[in-house]
């Protein structure tokens, strides 16, 4: 991310809108001074809430936990940053093997969240949700579906079951499997465009909803630079030759596998990325930049595309804000394309909050406490507004300061209509490491030119090998 784009100002604004607002609210049941012992006030309960982000979204983490203390005495909350999810993740290892692990953390929804939800260290979160221990019990409803459901980890039928009660292989209390965490600061792709060079060109200002449909928009703007180019000379040799920016991030090339029929995985984590529709996405990809000439291997997009060096870009509806203030150009955006005949899909991004296990059964309700508030309308309202990130919750868009900020950013409602199509990562991304061995291929294929097809069935071994030792 590039945090240098985000508005202080924007922070500000929302720390203010969250100050009231949260004032305004009711702490929980027992939230004001914690129960008598014996004539003495029991001492709050003390909670370590491991966090990644930094700039603007560490310092919207801040004012919240700042706000939860501020309403509660019978909890203390102290906040440590613990670096961006791969070192945090790395960190948590440690402390596991050390027994000296966190309360709450933030951890990443694709990989590390499954990871750790598979090892059986997170506690499990339905109990809660349902109003187990006087929890409140509509902590769900109101919460986007599909970033509910990759909050849930799938049974695996192992014995460690992160699926599983207490990992003892008992039945999943949900078709989806298991919550262990709820979503916090979440996102999903976007196609962004530049929307001046489309009408120099000629082309509509409305985005390609077809990657067929994409390449032919890509070859027009193609043509029509390379034939302005040759007219201005002020143009530059790459922004007359390039439309579209392609990177080697598994996140941002998921929904244009799945678009072919394709997959890293199923949902046993059992490779299918050497398989022929997955193959056919690869391929396409690849040839965009070394067969049709139409998109530049870039491992940074956004900067790319601020420039002006490519009309296209697949990034985080995280980046909206940051492209729409940095751009000298009008910025428009769609859903990532699909391909005809096909239920279009997104992979959720972002993180969410899990509660560590083993946790005292106090501490585990007053950490659900913190939860359901970070994740409240009120909080998720201000941590959209001030970061960028997706408000987790519908009802959000009902809040002044929100709407105020869709005013600003009306681009952002296209990010919010298309929360619908979330579907959870492939299965594998669980394993460790697979990221990267997904990316390096992702390298070889469109930095390198290597051969797509053994480039996948690589992949595929690579894949089988991960899933198989973790």
């Amino acid at each position: 991310m590039r945090e240098q784009f985000l508005s202080r100002r924007r922070l500000l604004a929302a720390g203010a809108a969250l100050t009231t607002t949260i004032s305004a609210c009711a702490a929980p049941s027992g939230g004001t001074g914690g129960p008598e012992l014996a004539g003495r006030r029991a001492e709050p309960v003390s909670l370590t809430y491991w966090k990644s982000l930094s700039g603007p979204r560490h310092e919207a983490q801040a004012r919240l936990v700042e706000a939860f203390n501020a309403q509660r005495g019978d909890v203390r909350v102290s906040m440590e940053h613990v670096g961006e999810y791969g070192p945090a993740a790395d960190k948590l290892r440690l402390a596991l093997a050390g027994g000296t692990p966190p309360d709450v953390m933030l951890l990443g929804a694709n990989t590390e969240m499954p990871y750790f939800a598979r090892l059986g260290v997170l506690q499990e979160l339905d109990g809660f949700a349902r109003g187990a221990g006087g929890a409140r019990g509509d902590a769900l409803d109101g919460l986007y579906p599909g970033f509910v459901r990759d909050s849930r980890f799938a049974c695996t039928g192992t014995s460690s079951g992160a699926g599983s009660a207490a990992g003892t292989g008992d039945a999943c209390p949900h078709p989806d499997g298991a919550l262990h965490q709820l979503p916090f600061a979440r996102s999903t792709p976007l196609l962004y465009a530049n929307l001046d060079l489309l009408r120099s060109a000629g082309l509509p200002e409305t985005l390609p909803a077809t990657w067929p449909d994409f390449l032919e928009t890509a070859q027009h703007l193609l043509h029509h630079t390379r034939r302005s180019g040759a007219e201005d000379s002020a143009l530059s040799t790459v922004h007359s030759a390039l439309a579209y920016g392609a990177g080697n991030s598994w996140w941002e090339f998921q929904s244009a596998l799945w678009a072919f029929g394709g997959a890293f995985s199923d949902a046993r984590r059992v490779a299918r990325i050497g398989e022929p529709a997955s193959v056919r996405a690869v391929q396409f990809l690849a040839d965009l930049v070394h067969r049709h000439r139409v998109a530049l291997a870039t491992k940074n997009a956004p900067a790319e595309f601020l420039r002006g060096n490519i009309a296209f870009l697949t990034t985080s509806t995280a980046n909206l804000t940051q492209l729409v203030d940095g751009a000298s150009f009008r910025v428009g955006v769609a859903p990532p394309p699909g391909m005809s005949g096909r239920e279009a899909a997104v992979p959720g991004g972002g993180a969410g909050l899990s509660i560590l296990r083993p946790v005292a059964r106090r501490a585990r309700e007053k950490a659900w406490e913190l939860l359901t508030f970070m994740t409240s309308t009120e909080s998720t309202a201000f941590f959209a507004q001030a970061t960028g990130y997706t408000p987790v919750r519908p009802a959000a868009m009902e809040s002044p300061a929100l709407s105020g900020f869709l005013e600003r950013y009306p681009a952002a409602r296209v990010a919010l209509a298309q929360q619908d199509r979330v579907r959870t990562a492939d299965a594998v991304l669980a394993a460790p490491g697979v990221n990267t061995l997904i990316q390096d291929a992702l390298q070889a294929v469109l930095f390198e030119g290597a051969a797509v097809p053994a480039t996948c069935d690589a992949l595929a071994t690579a894949l089988k090998r991960a899933a198989e030792q973790s």
